[in-house]
């Protein structure tokens, strides 16, 4: 195959006639049968023709799947660290809510209590000045 099959180098670069370099092929080991072995566990395809459209398809699917699959677990894992950040925070504004409940309650107490002495005050203040 010739890089200037497009055009693009011609057009780019005004180069012509520039070719691909061949790149050696490795020679497979052969066992004592004669048979090609295998030296890593993953499989080498030198051309996609090669490969049958089912294993095209398992690859395509195992290839856009995992990375969808990983972001789907990582939404529900921050979804679940959200709904917990969320019940602490209702339950810590709860508690402070009734804290504040709470003192309100006290300060109409209070409220009350000193309108009273200064009610008792003024009926003594009342009282003294009429006598």
């Amino acid at each position: 195959m010739r890089l200037d099959d497009f055009g693009l180098l011609t057009a780019l670069f005004g180069i012509r006639g520039t070719r691909v370099p061949e790149v050696p092929r490795r020679v497979p080991a052969r066992g004592s049968n004669g048979r090609e072995v295998r030296t890593s566990c993953s499989a080498r395809f030198d051309n996609l023709e090669d490969v049958s459209p089912t294993l095209q398809l398992v690859i395509a699917a195992v290839s856009a799947g995992l990375p969808a699959l990983s972001v789907l677990v990582s939404l529900l894992i921050n979804n679940q660290c959200l709904t917990d950040f969320e019940r602490r925070m209702d339950q810590r504004f709860g508690d402070t809510n009734q804290r504040i409940e709470s003192a309100k309650e006290t300060l109409r107490a209070e409220m009350c209590r000193v309108g009273q002495v200064l009610d008792a005050r003024l009926r003594h203040l009342e009282e003294a000045s009429r006598a």
